[in-house]
């Protein structure tokens, strides 16, 4: 494969397409267990706002409850098209009933092509209650299960309350980038100690080697205390992989910051705080909160107020590294050095 010249916009946005999905197939037949391929991986603390990050750059909506959401890794592919709107959900088994990694991996799809984004969240609650089952009943059994039915079971479908399975997510449709990304559970602390373990061995896995790892850190906790940049410093000693994303900016004013506390995270963002220093630095993105999603923002209003809220709101209106503001920079920097991984 060769990349286009000149690099135009356009012929770059092919170029990104052609080996993102040309990394999506090798991935569906299980060669990454064998090939080191590039990939995005996100991670962050319980309650770090990665769901509601991930929900911005995919443009669906995904599983929200008390406590941890995500329960098994989920992986989702953009893919920029002319056609309408659509969505196809997939499980990957990759590994048995007991944890053990299966020979032969297969990617099967889970339920029909969905075409209306409200029908995303429940398809994808359907599908991680499938691969905490560990297939112990069919599939279909948990597809065309009706909302009522699937809230109503039981949390012990398997030995751990998390799988390493993964739960597959196809999106393709205009206004969209080309784009993929691995979301894993959120890093835990109050719960047995096997299940911490387990998730903080989870995450290490997938961000060892060559993945780009996006760690979200919520500005309402102290960014000493979140785990999950250590882990990501631990798995990448030279700064080369790790882009931070700060979340909840508009929190602060529930919290009454310190000018201190302010000025820390004003620091990190324009890289000169030299305890967190990272050399692809930090996004700063603000998503709806739980008021605006229940009135039904759609996406493009959630980018609109995101917008105006850093152009009026101090200190990010005096900002110097405005162009690490707002998710939509935030995308195209991720899948630009995404292209560039896989091309290497």
């Amino acid at each position: 494969m060769s990349a286009p010249t000149p690099f135009s916009e356009g012929g770059y946005s092919q170029y990104r397409e052609q080996v993102l999905t040309s990394a999506k197939k090798l991935r569906a037949v299980g060669a990454h267990i064998h090939l080191d391929l590039p990939r995005i991986v996100v991670i962050g603390n319980q309650s770090a706002g990665k769901s509601s990050l991930i929900e911005a750059i995919s443009g669906i909506e995904v599983p929200r409850n008390a406590g941890t959401c995500t329960r098994c890794p989920m992986e989702c592919r953009l893919l920029s098209s002319k056609e309408e709107w659509s969505c196809q959900v997939s499980i990957r088994w990759e590994f048995d009933a007991d944890g053990r990694s299966k020979d032969h991996v297969e990617q099967v799809p889970f339920g029909g092509l969905l075409t209306d984004k409200s029908d995303v969240e429940l398809m994808l609650r359907r599908a991680q209650t499938a691969v905490l089952d560990s297939g112990k009943r069919p599939l279909a059994y948990y597809a065309n299960m009706n909302a009522g039915d699937l809230y109503a079971l039981p949390w012990d479908l398997s030995t751990l309350p998390f799988s390493q399975n993964v739960v597959c997510v196809d999106i393709s449709g205009p206004d969209l980038t080309y784009l993929s990304f691995v979301d894993l559970p959120g890093i835990i602390s109050n719960a047995d100690a096997n299940v911490v373990k387990f998730v903080e061995r989870m995450v290490q896995s997938y961000i060892s080697g060559t993945c780009l790892i996006v760690v979200a850190l919520s500005m309402e906790t102290d960014i000493e205390n979140q785990t999950a940049l250590r882990l990501a410093r631990e798995a990448d000693h030279d700064d080369s992989r790790t882009v931070g994303v700060m979340t909840k900016a508009d929190r602060w004013p529930v919290r009454c910051m310190e000018a201190r506390e302010i000025e820390l995270w004003l620091e990190i963002l324009e890289g000169r705080s030299q305890d967190h220093h990272l050399r692809h630095g930090y996004y700063c993105t603000r998503q709806p909160n739980a008021a605006e999603r229940a009135a039904g923002i759609t996406p493009s209003e959630a980018r609109e107020a995101e917008t105006l809220f850093f152009q009026t709101t101090a200190p990010w209106d005096t900002s110097a590294n405005k162009q690490h503001l707002g998710t939509e920079n935030l995308v195209r920097h991720l899948s630009n050095m995404l292209a560039e991984m896989i091309r290497v």
